[in-house]
């Protein structure tokens, strides 16, 4: 991959480290909770050769600042990308989200329209869908009260240690990825999901909303967004789910792509795809 570097911006009071690689119109990509740039390592061949990435590694996360005073704060994370656009001199770009960094791509588009042309959100929430989400997030909060960061991550990974399409690879990818200790990742799960349901119409431009089907209250949650954004179509992958641009990273790359060239998206076997 040409022309790859690997800054750091001093920028909304914090510093911000980002990898840039490829050629092209702009894509800021987002990545889940505890990872960093390196989340998006099943991308970059794909991407890069026509576009340029723009992965940083999110406040908290990686080599970027901590949260010190404020806390936890997925709003001053989407600040973070506006100030780290206006640095690189860039005015509009595609925007990428998995998982938490699908809430952070929901709330920039909200705050910051003008920046995005086309919208990617996968294996987001705008709120808790339903009570079982509430329940299943404070169990997993106790939890890590107990657990050692080791045995945690061990817990984690488990989840993918099924033998199926893609599964190896997320296993491998999201190991490489970590980025925080068990201190900051038991502060990130503390806190609660955004409430933005209602500022969702506030979006306009074409969105994709991926997620799937294997947890239910993740499969609510993307219709949810879905059915929030004006101009939104939505792809439910069977037996799937975050992050998707690991388990599934064939048909993410593919889908995606296409979706951010205009083009109709195709039939496959296994995804359920609503305009």
């Amino acid at each position: 991959m040409g022309n790859e570097t690997m800054p750091l911006a001093q920028i909304n009071s914090t510093v911000i480290h980002y990898k840039l690689t490829g050629i092209g119109y702009p894509i800021l990509f987002l990545h889940g909770m505890a990872t960093g740039h390196r989340f998006w390592a099943p991308q970059e061949d794909h991407f890069s050769a026509k576009y340029q990435m723009i992965m940083p590694d999110l406040r908290g996360h990686g080599q970027s600042g901590k949260f010190i005073f404020s806390g936890f704060n997925l709003e001053i994370m989407a600040d973070d990308m506006k100030h780290l656009l206006d640095h690189l001199e860039i005015k509009t770009i595609h925007a990428i989200g998995v998982s938490m960094g699908a809430m952070v791509a929901l709330i920039f588009a909200i705050k910051y329209p003008n920046y995005v042309n086309r919208l990617v959100v996968s294996d987001g929430y705008c709120d808790f869908p339903n009570n079982a989400a509430k329940m299943a997030v404070k169990v997993i909060r106790g939890t890590l009260k107990r657990l050692p960061w080791k045995l945690t991550k061990k817990v984690v990974l488990s989840l993918y240690e099924k033998e199926k399409k893609g599964h190896s690879l997320t296993i491998r990818k999201l190991k490489q990825s970590y980025t925080v200790g068990k201190d900051e990742f038991a502060q990130m799960k503390m806190e609660a999901l955004p409430h933005m349901t209602a500022e969702l119409k506030k979006i306009t431009v074409p969105t994709l909303v991926m997620g799937g089907d294997a947890i239910s209250f993740e499969q609510l949650g993307s219709n949810i967004i879905y059915k929030h954004i004006r101009n939104a179509s939505l792809a439910i992958f069977h037996d799937a789910f975050d992050p998707l641009n690991m388990m599934r990273k064939e048909l993410f790359n593919e889908m995606v792509m296409d979706f951010l060239e205009g083009k109709q998206i195709k039939k496959y076997e296994g995804v359920f795809y609503t305009s």
